[in-house]
Protein backbone atom coordinates (compact mmCIF):
# COMPACT_ATOMS: atom_id res chain seq x y z
CA UNK A 1 0.00 0.00 0.00
CA UNK A 2 1.33 3.25 -0.99
CA UNK A 3 1.55 6.13 1.49
CA UNK A 4 0.52 9.94 1.10
CA UNK A 5 3.65 11.12 0.16
CA UNK A 6 4.24 8.47 -2.31
CA UNK A 7 0.87 9.47 -3.55
CA UNK A 8 1.48 12.60 -3.65
CA UNK A 9 4.82 11.78 -6.10
CA UNK A 10 2.59 9.94 -8.39
CA UNK A 11 0.34 12.62 -8.72
CA UNK A 12 3.05 14.77 -10.02
CA UNK A 13 4.61 12.31 -12.27
CA UNK A 14 0.97 11.51 -13.64
CA UNK A 15 0.99 15.54 -14.53
CA UNK A 16 4.25 15.12 -16.18
CA UNK A 17 2.59 12.21 -18.56
CA UNK A 18 -0.10 14.04 -19.21
CA UNK A 19 0.92 15.93 -22.37
CA UNK A 20 -1.89 17.74 -23.32
CA UNK A 21 -3.39 18.49 -19.47
CA UNK A 22 -6.72 16.95 -19.76
CA UNK A 23 -6.77 15.02 -16.69
CA UNK A 24 -5.76 11.27 -18.73
CA UNK A 25 -3.07 9.85 -20.12
CA UNK A 26 -3.61 8.20 -23.05
CA UNK A 27 -1.95 5.12 -24.73
CA UNK A 28 0.65 7.24 -27.18
CA UNK A 29 1.01 9.83 -23.80
CA UNK A 30 2.81 7.01 -21.96
CA UNK A 31 4.84 5.61 -24.60
CA UNK A 32 6.18 8.81 -25.67
CA UNK A 33 7.31 9.90 -21.76
CA UNK A 34 8.62 6.59 -21.34
CA UNK A 35 10.98 6.92 -24.26
CA UNK A 36 11.93 10.77 -23.26
CA UNK A 37 13.30 9.15 -20.04
CA UNK A 38 15.37 6.09 -21.58
CA UNK A 39 12.54 3.55 -22.13
CA UNK A 40 11.02 1.75 -24.22
CA UNK A 41 7.92 0.01 -24.74
CA UNK A 42 5.47 -0.73 -27.84
CA UNK A 43 2.55 1.05 -28.82
CA UNK A 44 0.84 -2.28 -28.23
CA UNK A 45 2.36 -2.94 -25.05
CA UNK A 46 1.45 0.51 -23.34
CA UNK A 47 -1.92 0.10 -25.26
CA UNK A 48 -2.95 -3.17 -23.47
CA UNK A 49 -1.55 -1.45 -20.39
CA UNK A 50 -3.88 1.20 -20.52
CA UNK A 51 -6.61 -1.09 -21.63
CA UNK A 52 -5.99 -3.62 -18.18
CA UNK A 53 -5.76 -1.10 -15.73
CA UNK A 54 -8.73 1.50 -16.68
CA UNK A 55 -11.62 1.47 -14.72
CA UNK A 56 -14.05 3.63 -16.69
CA UNK A 57 -13.51 1.96 -20.21
CA UNK A 58 -12.67 5.36 -22.01
CA UNK A 59 -9.80 4.53 -23.06
CA UNK A 60 -7.50 6.72 -20.77
CA UNK A 61 -5.65 6.20 -17.40
CA UNK A 62 -6.75 8.62 -15.09
CA UNK A 63 -4.58 9.30 -11.79
CA UNK A 64 -6.15 6.74 -10.00
CA UNK A 65 -5.91 4.12 -12.64
CA UNK A 66 -2.46 5.49 -12.92
CA UNK A 67 -1.60 5.16 -8.79
CA UNK A 68 -2.94 1.05 -9.29
CA UNK A 69 -0.37 0.80 -12.06
CA UNK A 70 2.29 1.54 -9.58
CA UNK A 71 0.74 -0.29 -6.38
CA UNK A 72 1.09 -3.67 -8.57
CA UNK A 73 -0.88 -6.53 -8.91
CA UNK A 74 -1.08 -8.87 -11.88
CA UNK A 75 0.09 -6.68 -14.68
CA UNK A 76 3.55 -6.21 -12.69
CA UNK A 77 5.91 -8.04 -15.18
CA UNK A 78 4.26 -6.30 -18.38
CA UNK A 79 4.73 -3.20 -16.92
CA UNK A 80 8.52 -3.64 -15.29
CA UNK A 81 10.21 -1.49 -17.66
CA UNK A 82 7.35 1.23 -17.15
CA UNK A 83 8.02 1.02 -13.40
CA UNK A 84 12.16 1.22 -13.66
CA UNK A 85 11.15 4.34 -15.91
CA UNK A 86 9.18 6.08 -12.89
CA UNK A 87 11.95 5.18 -10.31
CA UNK A 88 13.85 8.52 -11.12
CA UNK A 89 10.97 9.99 -9.87
CA UNK A 90 11.26 8.36 -6.52
CA UNK A 91 12.94 10.88 -4.64
CA UNK A 92 12.51 12.28 -1.19
CA UNK A 93 11.31 15.64 -0.56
Amino acid sequence: MLKNGDIDQLERVFIYFDENGDGKISASELKNRVGLMGGEMLLREVAEAVESLDKDGDGLLDVEDFVGLMEGGSEEDKLQDLREAFCMYDVDD
